[in-house]
């Protein structure tokens, strides 16, 4: 475990050798450096996890540190890095996924002009992630919070010609940093009734964990709805959402690793990782809880109105993310980390097959221009069926299995109710129907498509080159995956159905012994095993199986059976259709409310501080102008005027050193 630092350092070394050397390289060398780069992290995550696991098991858990960072008076800081299974895991996720990730993005990429560019910020985005889950202290883990905010604004901003990824990478970064704000505050409190930023306290000094059950309860209150506001900005929940359906403006590897492995994931992290302060803090449980269901069942119904492919899967994230919120609201934090693990699979598999339909489009993302992709890139058409499957929870595929144990605990934990249990059931369905429908018109029926308008629309996208293909008409341009889109595609397709039986109630326990060491208390892994509900989490999972199955074919009959039925429904209910198509108008209050008026005021703080600098240089000027007026009167050309002055100045100063001289 002491070589844990090294999966910091890969990254770093990827960033450095594209941002100092890149120019000097190869065209496509900068995706090999740093997918390789990634691939010896992964390899260092798996050796330092099998390494954690060696040890017994109330022992997993290790304070790696590297040097005193901060050394000074009243607070001391190490850099630190803290490995226990939920670290690793995270670690395993961010490596691995991420590695994936990259291999695909030296395809997807492969004809993008800034490729240096975009590889070194790739990497310095894994380091930052990296930095936030293996911190042993607040101070560090506001280091990579930040930096993944910074990085991903850079990401987002790829395309930074085109207006819409500027935008949207500023938007990004503004609502980040104010979860930023949040964050910094709840550690400044944090240090003043604590004492300390460690989380576990080592030899005689004790950490911020140690000292919960001494602490006020309003005190308590006030530091976790301080990091909780971190980490609803970077979770993309409600009313802080806004920013991550609009990073879809980034290249789709972008949006496949802020979505799936790394940056959204943080919040859910650290309200596991801080979980002694959320147990102690009831009311802030009361309103994650319910900030999750808001969340989740809103962003499913946004996500039925949307028309581009990746904002579909965007708002899908968002909604995934309040069932993470919703379990750890009640207690299932091991629930909420099992969800974030299958979800980082198929959430990565969809956004990587959107990818690969949107790259043999030319760029179209857009579901009323896409259809029949089925038999153009069936790899593309299996591999977003599968991650589908998942994320609706369909068994024996991951989600089915983590999704479940977030719906028994809404029903059965402790903090649990029959309201948020339903909730969580009707999510289920409108996830798989609103998935579907974009797998269905994307997939199947004519084709919509034109390539040429396409490709016109998207300039700076990175490509494969063309290839021609003669069994559809008019697809003389189809681009092809290469073998470096398809491979990540087959192994996170295996992932999505495999990753949910690590566990299974009544036959694997795998995945709650792993967590047992960092959760310690009853409904910590949202598993019924050896609890009375038992059965009762067979009957969720039935009912949750077959409300997937329902949106899956109501999406079918809507939008391949009967197309003209989902047409008459939308003009029927125009009203909720624009309600949910203008995202229940909080984009445009935030305009109104923030940006519109900000700019006013400082569109009239500018106009009057223009007017006073005008004012102020034409007082200075006109100052001047009469002081010359009165001094050329003075200067008239005679001699005997000037030394008439010369001599009177003299005398002036002969009387004042002889005044001075008499008054000493």
């Amino acid at each position: 475990m002491d070589l844990v630092w090294l999966t910091l350092l890969f990254p770093l070394l990827g960033f450095a050798v594209n941002a100092l050397l890149g120019g000097r390289l190869p065209r496509r060398a900068p995706g090999i450096v740093a997918s390789l780069a990634m691939l010896a992290a992964f390899a260092v995550a798996i050796y330092v996890t099998a390494d954690l696991l060696a040890l017994p098991h109330e022992q997993q858990g290790r304070d790696v540190i590297l040097y005193n960072w901060v050394p000074v008076a009243g607070l001391t800081v190490p850099l630190g890095l803290w490995v226990d299974p939920l670290s690793a895991l995270m670690l395993l996720i961010v490596t691995g996924v991420g590695f994936l990730i990259f291999v695909y993005a030296t395809g997807y990429m492969a004809d993008d002009e800034g490729q240096r560019r975009f590889f070194a910020n790739m990497s310095i985005f894994v380091l930052a992630m990296l930095v936030l889950v293996l911190a042993d202290n607040f101070m560090l883990l506001l280091v990579g919070w930040g930096g993944v905010g910074f990085a991903s604004y850079a990401l987002i901003a790829h395309y930074f010609w085109r207006p819409e990824a500027a935008g949207a990478a500023v938007k990004a970064f503004v609502v980040n940093t104010l979860g930023d704000v949040g964050m910094m505050l709840g550690m400044f409190l944090m240090f003043r009734e604590f004492g300390t930023l460690q989380y576990f306290g080592r030899g005689t000094a004790p950490g911020v964990f140690d000292q919960v059950a001494g602490t006020g309860v309003g005190t308590l209150a006030a530091i976790t709805l301080l990091l909780l506001v971190g980490a609803v900005a970077k979770s993309g929940q409600f009313p802080l959402h806004v920013w991550l359906p609009d990073a879809m403006a980034g290249p789709t590897p972008v949006s496949a690793l802020i979505h799936a492995a790394t940056m959204v994931t943080a919040g859910v992290y650290l309200l596991a990782r801080a979980w002694p302060l959320y147990e102690a803090a009831p009311f802030t449980l009361g309103v994650i809880i319910w900030l999750g269901a808001i969340t989740m069942v809103g962003a499913a119904l946004l996500g039925v109105a949307q028309s581009n492919i990746k904002r579909v899967l965007a708002y899908s994230t968002i909604s995934q993310l309040g069932y993470m919120f919703l379990a750890a609201g009640v207690g299932a934090y091991g629930a909420a980390v099992f969800h974030l693990m299958t979800h980082a699979f198929f959430k990565a598999l969809l956004f990587l097959a959107a990818g690969v339909a949107i790259h043999a489009l030319h760029g179209e993302e857009e579901l009323p221009r896409m259809g029949g992709l089925r038999r153009v890139v069936p790899s593309a058409w299996l591999a977003f069926g599968v991650g589908g499957l998942a994320i609706a929870g369909i068994p024996p595929f991951s989600g089915f299995f983590s999704k479940d144990e977030i719906i028994w605990s809404a029903f059965f934990s402790a903090r649990g109710n029959a309201l948020l249990g339903l909730l969580a059931l009707l999510t289920g369905g409108l996830t798989a129907f609103y998935v579907f429908r974009a797998f269905f018109l994307a997939f199947y029926g004519a084709a919509r498509y034109n390539l040429h308008a396409a490709e016109g629309a998207a300039p700076g996208h990175g490509h494969e080159p063309a290839q021609e293909h003669d069994d559809q008409p008019g697809d003389h341009a189809i681009h092809a995956p290469s073998f470096e889109m398809k491979l990540p595609l087959a192994v996170l397709g295996v992932l999505a159905v495999v990753g949910g039986w690590a566990l299974i109630p009544g036959l694997t326990t795998l995945f709650e012994e792993y967590l047992e060491p960092v959760f310690a208390f009853p409904f910590a892994y949202a598993s019924p095993v050896g609890h009375a509900g038992g059965a009762s989490y067979w009957t969720v999972a039935v009912v949750a199986a077959l409300t997937g199955l329902a949106g899956i074919g109501l999406a079918y009959v809507l939008y391949v059976a009967r197309p003209a039925l989902a047409t008459g429904l939308a003009t029927r209910f125009a009203g909720a259709h624009r309600l949910l198509d203008r995202r229940y108008y909080i984009d445009a209050f935030y305009d109104l409310a923030f940006v519109r008026s900000f700019r006013a005021l400082a569109r009239a703080l500018s106009d009057g501080f223009d007017r006073l600098l005008d004012d102020l240089v034409d007082g200075v000027a006109a100052i001047f102008r009469e002081a010359s007026e009165a001094l050329r009167e003075v200067q008239t050309g005679y001699v005997r005027n000037y030394a008439l002055m010369i001599l009177g100045g003299t005398v002036l100063i002969f009387a004042f050193v002889v005044f001075r001289g008499l008054v000493q």
